[in-house]
């Protein structure tokens, strides 16, 4: 079992770095990922509730990132599919979540969520300063 923690809420531009403005008019919820019955985190995922045209060729609604001793099994998986509930809620549709196409595990991740692949899209500017390659899918 998994439970997800409220870490933070961020909306607003003045609560982020200026290399995250683009989106700065977007929530985010963040929220760490526990074993249920643990104190002791094994990763984070962070939610965009956004109806936004801008979500789905930039940064996509969902992110994750468990730490690498907990790898391999499935806390990322039951994460998102946590998230899509989410959505669901906040009648957010399509959900996107884009991934590096060399990230296979997290493609893994994202299709045994529940996710489909569409397509491989050039990295737009503003998200590589955040880090990411040249291309997302």
């Amino acid at each position: 079992m998994l439970k997800l923690r409220l870490h933070r809420v961020v909306s607003g531009g003045s609560a982020r770095p200026q290399f995250e403005q683009f989106y700065a008019h977007i929530t985010e919820y963040w929220f760490t990922i526990h074993r249920r019955g643990r104190r002791r985190a094994v990763g984070r995922i962070g939610f965009r509730i956004a109806n936004d045209a801008l979500l789905s060729y930039t940064v996509g609604h969902a992110g994750y990132y468990i730490a690498e001793a907990h790898r391999g099994h499935g806390y990322a998986t039951r994460a998102l599919r946590l998230v899509v509930g989410l959505a669901r809620h906040w009648k957010i549709s399509p959900l996107w979540v884009l991934i590096e196409p060399h990230n296979i595990a997290s493609r893994r991740t994202a299709e045994n969520a529940g996710f489909t692949f569409i397509d491989t899209i050039a990295t737009a500017p503003q998200v590589m300063s955040l880090g990411c390659g040249p291309d997302l899918c």
